[in-house]
């Protein structure tokens, strides 16, 4: 399974609440982004990254893209079998960046996780990259506002 195409989508996330109110800004919606990955079988894979703005932290929307440009062109092409390759091959296109690597990481997975007809927390056992730990997967944490 190879990766045919990939489409980048973006979308405003209303806040639940009408605003989030935080020391330097007001946010009212979240730029969020989507990666769909094609694979020549048919196949498609998602990814989001939702960064909550660049007066929080760091990342943010507009970079998100610019990094996802930078590294998308490199992956066609590329073999989708197995998850360390993949995350090289991004390393080779762009240093650094994990917040914008991360929807194509979520992406890979969607599409191995089909490929195999499993759901993609069966296909992060040991096999296909992800080796995992005691503690590693802690306990869910309740969500502070509804």
């Amino acid at each position: 399974m190879r990766i045919e195409r990939i489409n980048v989508y973006t979308t405003e996330l209303p806040v639940k609440g009408g605003v989030y109110r935080m020391a330097s800004d007001n946010v009212e919606s979240l730029d969020s982004t989507l990666v769909e990955i094609i694979a020549d079988n048919g196949l498609a894979g998602w990814g989001e990254i939702c960064p909550i703005g660049p007066v929080y932290q760091p990342h943010h929307a507009l970079g998100a893209r610019a990094a996802i440009a930078q590294i998308a062109p490199g992956l066609v092409g590329s073999e989708i079998a197995s998850i360390r390759p993949l995350a090289k091959r991004m390393d080779e296109r762009l240093n650094g960046h994990g917040y914008a690597k991360a929807a194509f990481d979520m992406a890979f997975f969607d599409l191995l996780g089909q490929k195999l007809g499993v759901p993609v927390d069966v296909s992060q056992r040991p096999g296909l990259g992800v080796k995992p730990e005691p503690g590693m997967f802690g306990k869910p944490v309740a969500i502070y506002r509804e």
